[in-house]
């Protein structure tokens, strides 16, 4: 999280920097890579905002180039989000402009992408198959080794998935034969595990077991959270398919160990983000600010609906509006986002905007309504 907070400063200190300097194709660039760095730490509604903001000023200034990555980014986003609709929406636009204007990668990059999201709507494997062969083909073309990756992975996972463990298998052991090199740990240890699980499918459970401990010794010694508790859970299976129930035991319960462990982490970086509290504060401010944490999830669907209707809105108003709608004050939102009342009431007034509210009409009772 800390990596992508600096990214996320760095980039729009080069934002700010470029529109001094009027150089609008660099400026376009940092918005969009500030939206895939909110992305890439899982905070969507700020990764909608600076995607459509990026869309919006590369087609102002005619940056035909850019608007097919920004096509390519709003197509992601909309995934991420569950709204499948928009998502193959824009990777339509993104894959016939690519292949008008002759920008293979971005081509390559948008069918692997729409080859996924078919599959999450439930496509034709025909269909689903030949976006992502398509895309392979063109990224060994033109030697893009991350995009790479990402096709052999995605076909992997496919041919799992039908049972074609014969095919499955080629392509976990071509993942693994271009993963070199530290950037690629996390790719990694997918190839070695899922190769274990294909080999396990395939009933030979010792050369199963040897990939996932190889899986389990590289996790370790990066100390990577999300692929320790996969590959407990992985060896589980293979040690219930032995019959060694014990073993299994164990690694469930290691299984369950990690996933708590990490479901604490999340907390905890929610609670540092987006809780600034003093230490002066007294009890029942703190537990005001807690029951509003604990209300954040339940806050999702509605915060996307919110940003999908009103994608005016900035971040914070958005992170207000949820405030808003849990029943809290100004003088309490100012108390747990550590900023003036008055900056609050400011917000509030552009919320009620953007929604076209006027002032005999109760924000709040809308908020929930929503």
């Amino acid at each position: 999280m800390n990596n992508y907070s600096d990214a996320i400063k760095q980039f729009k200190l080069a934002y700010i920097q470029f529109l001094i300097m009027n150089d609008f194709i660099n400026a376009g660039i940092s918005l969009n890579k500030i939206g895939e760095a909110y992305m890439l730490s899982q905070q969507f509604r700020p990764a909608l905002n600076f995607l459509l903001k990026g869309f919006i000023h590369r087609k102002d200034h005619n940056d035909s180039e850019g608007l097919l990555e920004s096509l390519n980014s709003l197509g992601e986003i909309y995934f991420y989000l569950g709204i499948y609709d928009k998502s193959m929406s824009y990777y339509e636009k993104c894959i016939y402009q690519s292949e008008k204007n002759n920008n293979d990668y971005i081509l390559a990059t948008a069918l692997k992408n729409r080859g996924w999201l078919k599959y999450k709507s439930g496509k034709s494997i025909h269909s689903i198959l030949k976006d992502l062969i398509k895309s392979k083909n063109i990224a060994e073309e033109l030697n893009r080794k991350r995009l790479l990756l990402s096709c052999y992975d995605n076909l992997g996972d496919i041919y799992f998935i039908q049972n074609d463990f014969v095919q499955s298998l080629y392509y976990f052991n071509k993942l693994l034969s271009v993963c070199d090199g530290q950037e690629y740990t996390h790719m990694e240890i997918r190839a070695l595990k899922n190769i274990g699980n294909t080999h396990r499918e395939l009933g030979d459970l010792k050369t199963a077991e040897s990939f996932l401990v190889r899986a389990m010794s590289l996790a370790k010694e990066k100390n990577i959270l999300a692929m320790l508790r996969d590959c407990s859970l992985d060896k589980a299976h293979l040690y219930e398919r032995k019959r060694e129930f014990k073993i299994a035991y164990l690694h469930f319960k290691n299984y369950h160990n990690y996933a708590m462990k990490i479901e604490k982490e999340k907390r905890t970086e929610k609670m540092i983000e987006i809780l600034k509290i003093d230490s002066s504060n007294n009890s029942n401010e703190n537990l005001k600010l807690i029951r509003s944490i604990n209300n954040s999830r339940k806050n999702e669907k509605f915060n996307n609906k919110l940003l999908v209707n009103y994608p005016e809105l900035s971040p914070r108003q958005i992170e207000i509006a949820g405030l808003l709608r849990n029943g809290m004050t100004s003088k309490e939102i100012s108390v747990l986002l550590n900023i003036e009342v008055d900056s609050i009431n400011k917000q509030r007034a552009r919320i009620r905007k953007a929604m076209n509210l006027s002032r005999n009409i109760n924000l709040m009772s809308n908020l929930q309504k929503l």
